[in-house]
């Protein structure tokens, strides 16, 4: 497996986690 697919699949998943700690982040305050 290429290692610039590798990196690609890993950064879309620290996008959704960022994401889903955003989300957690916001509802916590609200």
């Amino acid at each position: 497996m290429p290692i610039a697919h590798v990196m690609e699949a890993f950064l879309e998943k620290s996008q959704d986690f960022s994401l889903f700690c955003f989300a957690i982040g916001t509802e916590t305050k609200s």
